[in-house]
């Protein structure tokens, strides 16, 4: 168990540029010249990929506490499964920087983030991490601040009971989640088969909110649950604007 917990602690840690030199020589020499001439070829960087073992634990580690598969943030994100994948695994060849910070301030790292960027500065210049559209991510990613929160929730709240009357809820229920700076609206319908306690669950809609204007942006899904920018109602200071256009759902790609 003690064994176990120091592996978990090691995975986490921030690498100094001596233990990783230390290390990738200690690498190199285990698994033999074939190897790195492949290494070499591909363009592999062992150091690379030491330095970034602390930023892929501790993502599947925050992940996994908070009870969120690799599909149920994809889908909070907006974002392929598979793309999380490549930022899980460590793909630094593709990985999306602008998705990676994303991630992990919707997890709630952001702030150990920080000290892993000012101590691989190298890489994370390579990985693009300071590039404008990295920045812009982190911007529309950031958390909602308590009192915009509160609001929001208010709000919604009373929308999903005007929306749902009392007298259908053995049949549907609606409900919501707030993660990051998103907040996504549920429909539950009850199990079609008699004797299965299963409920059934749909996403309806989602609102993003982007701390820098003060506004609200209005999400709905494909068939693949991949969220998509809502284009009959413009970005809105006014949430209630974007609830209104969910109840009266126009084009029918809400409700069904």
């Amino acid at each position: 168990m003690e064994q176990s917990k120091k592996a978990q602690q090691f995975r986490r840690k921030i690498l100094t540029e001596a233990e990783v030199r230390s290390f990738a020589k200690a690498m190199k020499a285990l698994m033999g010249p074939e190897f790195m001439a492949t290494s070499d070829k591909y363009h592999i960087s062992i150091e690379d990929n030491l330095r970034y073992v602390s930023v892929a634990a501790l993502l599947e580690d925050a992940r996994t506490a908070q009870g969120l598969t690799l599909k149920e943030a994809a889908k909070e994100l907006g974002t392929p499964k598979y793309r999380l994948e490549i930022i899980e695994k460590g793909h630094l060849k593709e990985l999306n920087p602008g998705l990676l910070t994303q991630y992990l301030d919707y997890l709630g790292l952001k702030t150990w983030f920080n000290k892993w960027k000012k101590a691989n500065p190298d890489l994370s210049a390579r990985l693009g991490l300071e590039s404008k559209h990295s920045r812009k991510a982190a911007e529309s990613a950031v958390s909602l601040s308590v009192l915009v929160k509160s609001l929001a929730e208010k709000k919604i709240d009373v929308f999903l009971k005007k929306r749902l009357p009392p007298w259908a809820a053995a049949e549907v229920r609606l409900s919501y989640k707030v993660r990051g700076a998103s907040v996504t609206v549920y429909e539950h319908r009850a199990p079609w088969t008699e004797g299965d306690t299963e409920w059934t669950v749909m996403s309806v809609a989602q609102l993003r909110y982007d701390a820098k204007s003060g506004k609200w942006t209005l999400y709905c899904a494909d068939r693949n649950s991949r969220w998509h920018e809502y284009t009959n109602v413009s970005p809105t200071k006014n949430i209630d604007v974007l609830l209104s256009e969910i109840d009266s759902d126009p084009t029918g790609i809400f409700w069904g």
